[in-house]
């Protein structure tokens, strides 16, 4: 009888694992939409950077990060079906450290955006790539105030 208990084990053992990595963690949304930009670089040819930041005015939980969103919100692997998370926070004066990655893994930010943030502009430099840092090359960033989008 003990063996019996003891062969099912390793087979109770995977199917914990495999449930556990079907829990799929929401990214809090930025609630409420404190300042949105229109994102545009002056490389060519373009690069994957997102084209809308939707900066949130709640922090995520207790850190030291604010919400933020970023349209389009996809990898653009085609393989890749998680959708972007991104977080913000002050840096000193009106600067500000922006990044967007996949949730759930344990590599780094898919791409960050140093910039100084006006009322109507946000002007930087972002570093874009995979998961895995270094990032690639850091291009030129610049932003226009919009009206935030109905839903964000």
């Amino acid at each position: 009888m003990v063996t019996r208990r003891v062969s099912y084990l390793p087979l109770l053992w995977l199917l914990a694992a495999a449930c556990s990595t079907t829990i799929h963690y929401t990214e809090p949304k930025p609630l409420p939409p404190w300042q949105c930009f229109l994102l545009s670089t002056d490389t060519i040819p373009s690069v994957d950077v997102p084209d809308t930041l939707v900066m949130g005015g709640n922090r995520i939980g207790t850190s030291i990060w604010f919400a933020a969103e970023v349209r389009p919100d996809r990898y653009p692997d085609p393989h890749e079906k998680r959708r972007l998370g991104a977080r913000w926070y002050p840096l000193a004066g009106d600067s500000v450290y922006i990044e967007w990655y996949l949730p759930s893994t344990v590599f780094g930010p898919v791409g960050v955006l140093l910039a100084v943030r006006t009322p109507s502009s946000l002007d930087g430099h972002a570093a874009h790539g995979s998961d895995a840092l270094p990032l690639g090359p850091w291009v030129r960033i610049s932003g226009r105030s919009i009206p935030c989008p109905a839903g964000a």
